[in-house]
């Protein structure tokens, strides 16, 4: 079998569960030896997530007459006309797990366009916006399964499937064998036009839940003297990144502002610095830095990273413990519609896996300037693993804070995929900050930022080639 990377067309197939149970073995196998794989697999996952929110609700209704007229069409094929199909042979397109069913596009949407009807009602832009939602869901459903069929043995009926897209019920299936058929045909005739279509009907699918997504509030400052105690996410997604890269590159326009979640932007990247402490290959640290967009802020990084050979579990506690004679008043960038400090804990679905790292950034409000000037403990960052083994880590956070030139790379590059996510979301704590201060961060990051490191330079990339869809404000 040849050697599993990113781009190849079964990682696809295996995050929408369409391979066999060998096949999709040997893809585990290359995602567990090559952590690209395995990202490439989660963020198919997270788009067929996105499409089935935004299509579940959708109702692609044809009318009972048009139902009808279609079962009347249905026949079965002639023997003559059956091809036999073979269930080893192997595509080679990338875009393979999609061409099976797009096979019966043009053929099923011709059959309809064809099909005489009796008059139901319907006006004829009704019919051709009918006929465009059902062309746009069979596009992107879910590849079927052909079995083999020969003479004297009938197809084995079809196992239930889990897809982006349900096919219009009331279509007969041998309507749908022929129409694959004679698809087959057309792919062979021409791939590269045929596999172009299918992709440009795939990027121009609209989401229109994502219009409709639940407005969610950016976490307000917290009084330390009221809490002084935060308990912080140890692990967060990345599917936001995935929507945001695909409004930018594809849509060249701005996502929408409820669809995007700072944490999920900033843990796009990966951050490896082993971190202050350590602990049986644990590491945490923290870092202090001057907020760019309010000069009478600090933004804290909390860097948690798992070098360990098991997971951590969600049984582990971090906290973040701030000194109320020094901070006036946090708050925890990203999570946001948590109604309080511990409120996003209870919805972390797992813990860190080996090899993996969790960035979480706050913003402090010191008490006074002196912070700025002298060394003060103005928090303190503690890890327990489990109730049952209370021995953890303790990171103090010592001010003054760096200057932006003197932070880490790994603290101006989570700096920067916050405050785009702040910008992207209309923040009202975004402050001074405007396109023109996020280039100036983002270019820093990206030149101090090594070269092996594509990953994050890509993603300080993109916030660059986001930047001329970001009104200014200030230029207005």
């Amino acid at each position: 079998m040849k050697r599993i990377h990113p781009e190849d067309p079964r990682v696809t197939a295996h995050a929408l569960g369409e391979l066999p149970e060998r096949e999709a073995a040997e893809v585990e196998r290359a995602a567990l030896v090559n952590p690209a794989v395995q990202a490439a697999m989660d963020e198919a996952r997270s788009l067929a997530e996105l499409i089935r929110a935004g299509y579940r609700t959708e109702s692609h209704e044809l009318g009972e007459a048009r139902r009808e007229a279609i079962r009347r069409a249905g026949r079965r094929p002639a023997p003559e006309n059956l091809v036999s199909l073979d269930r080893s042979r192997k595509w080679r397109r990338p875009a393979a797990v999609t061409a099976a069913a797009a096979a019966l596009v043009a053929c099923a949407v011709w059959m309809m366009q064809k099909i005489p009807v009796g008059d139901d009602g319907l006006t004829a832009e009704r019919e051709r916006v009918q006929r465009e939602e059902l062309r746009k869901q069979i596009l992107l459903a879910a590849a079927p399964r052909p079995d083999r069929v020969g003479p004297g043995r009938a197809p084995s009926p079809a196992a239930p499937r889990s897809s982006l897209y349900e096919l219009e019920p009331g279509i007969p299936s041998e309507v749908m064998d022929e129409e694959y058929l004679a698809l087959r045909k057309l792919l062979k005739a021409d791939p590269d036009a045929f596999v172009n279509r299918v992709k440009e009907v795939a990027r121009t699918a609209a989401l229109p839940s994502l219009a409709n997504l639940p407005p969610l509030t950016d976490n307000p400052f917290v009084p330390s003297k009221e809490e002084a105690r935060s308990t912080v996410p140890i692990v967060s997604g990345n599917a936001s990144y995935t929507l945001v890269e695909r409004f930018v590159r594809t849509e060249k326009k701005l996502p929408p502002k409820n669809g995007v979640r700072i944490e999920e932007l900033i843990n796009h990247v990966t951050y490896e610095d082993a971190g202050e402490a350590d602990l049986n290959g644990i590491n945490l640290g923290a870092e202090l830095v001057h907020c760019p967009w309010d000069p009478g802020a600090i933004l804290m990084g909390v860097l948690l990273r798992n070098g360990s050979e098991v997971p951590i579990t969600r049984a582990a506690i971090l906290q973040v413990e701030v000194k109320p004679d020094h901070i006036r008043s946090y708050r925890l960038l990203g999570y946001a519609g948590a109604a309080g400090p511990d409120a996003h804990v209870n919805s972390v679905p797992q813990g860190l896996d080996p090899d993996k790292s969790n960035f979480v950034l706050y913003q402090l409000q010191p008490l006074d300037h002196e912070v700025f000037q002298k060394h003060r403990v103005v928090a303190r960052v503690g890890l327990r693993l489990d109730h049952e083994h209370p021995r953890g880590l303790i990171v103090p956070v010592t001010s003054p804070p760096r200057d932006w030139v003197n932070a880490s790379n790994n603290l101006q590059t989570a700096v920067v995929l916050g405050a785009w996510g702040m910008m992207l979301r209309e923040s009202p704590y975004r402050g001074k900050l405007n396109p023109r201060l996020l280039e100036q961060l983002a270019r820093d990051a990206r030149n101090g930022a090594g070269e092996e490191d594509l990953g994050r330079r890509e993603a300080l990339q993109l916030v660059l080639d986001s930047l001329p869809y970001i009104p200014d404000e200030d230029n207005l």
